[in-house]
């Protein structure tokens, strides 16, 4: 990530969305959203630099197996927004999607 890989960096920081993480070691789905200033690609550097994006149930799993466990993580963009959109707009897009994909009951979503 350090070295913003142009041909990702630039289409992935001007527009927001609705990603999923796929825990390959154990198969659990975990669904977010980006909508800061620099849009996916923001969000997504977060958990490149930290394993876990501040999320709690990400966190307790990182502190339980350590950076190595996170080797085997998938991200995938669910759906593509505008940056004009309100983040209002995009947190209730994610909110459906965690209900579609049921990531609160059998995921990794808390919340």
């Amino acid at each position: 990530m350090e070295n913003h890989y142009p041909d990702y960096y630039k289409p992935l920081s001007c527009v927001k969305g609705i990603y999923m993480i796929i825990d390959g070691n154990t198969g659990k789905q975990y669904v977010g959203s980006a909508y800061g200033t620099e849009g996916i690609w923001g969000r997504w550097n977060t958990y490149a630099l930290t394993c876990h994006g501040d999320d709690e149930e990400l966190l307790k799993l990182y502190e339980a197996n350590g950076e190595k466990y996170f080797d085997k993580y998938k991200f995938i963009i669910l759906q593509i927004l505008p940056m004009k959109i309100s983040n209002k707009d995009v947190i209730d897009r994610e909110t459906a999607y965690k209900k579609r994909f049921l990531t609160k009951d059998f995921g990794l979503n808390n919340n």
